[in-house]
């Protein structure tokens, strides 16, 4: 049996502050700091963990629709989604400059989540669906992502050069009393993680 396999992980809850629902953490290693949205208080967020407190960017989201997601594109700037729209957030002035908008015809729509991916291209995922969390097997070759509202994880061929995607299927089916999966990372291991909101709980597997 592994060490890995005998011991028992330790989870502990780092950020205590509430919030209205909080999504889509990305890891920002120049600056060692936790970046993330609150999307209903429409606000970006960076925790530190030398300060042991959040730092909020309020009123981030200016159009007045719901957040969606923030990513990382250089050390001060965050690409940003609010409602269909794209823009680029300047941490010091808090100011977001708008670039690209989709889906003029549909206004219920959103992204609801987004990562850089392996190439450096923004990937944001939403518009016409429930999509939540991204990310992509250590050769790039594959994407992950949840599909919440069918509780399930799916997977594509991924083509890094292009960013196109083929042949989708199905990693793992969840029942609705396991809690609806929300967020999903993958580690350095090949190892895939997922967060089941209202189940309290993450799955361990592997894709």
């Amino acid at each position: 049996m592994s060490a890995w396999a005998m011991a028992s992980p330790r989870i502990e809850a780092v950020i205590r502050e509430r919030y209205r629902m909080g999504e889509c953490p990305v890891w920002e290693e120049e600056t060692r700091q936790l970046v993330y949205v609150d999307i209903n208080a429409r606000t970006v967020c960076r925790w530190n963990p030398t300060l042991g407190r959040p730092q909020v960017m309020l009123d981030t989201y200016d159009k007045g629709d719901p957040g969606g997601c923030v990513a990382l594109c250089r050390e001060g700037s965050y690409m940003v989604a609010s409602g269909t729209c794209l823009g680029l957030l300047d941490w010091e002035t808090g100011q977001v400059e708008w670039v690209a908008w989709l889906d003029h015809d549909k206004p219920h729509n959103r992204f609801k989540d987004g990562k850089v991916d392996p190439a450096g291209r923004f990937e944001a995922a939403g518009p016409d669906g429930h999509t939540n969390r991204l990310d992509w097997s250590l050769d790039h070759c594959t994407l992950y992502h949840v599909d919440s509202l069918v509780y399930s994880v799916r997977a594509y061929d991924y083509n890094v050069q292009t960013g196109g995607l083929a042949n989708p299927w199905l990693v793992c089916q969840l029942e609705p009393e396991q809690g609806m999966p929300d967020g999903l990372c993958m580690d350095t291991t090949g190892t895939l993680w997922v967060a089941c909101i209202d189940g309290g709980r993450v799955i361990r597997m592997e894709p």
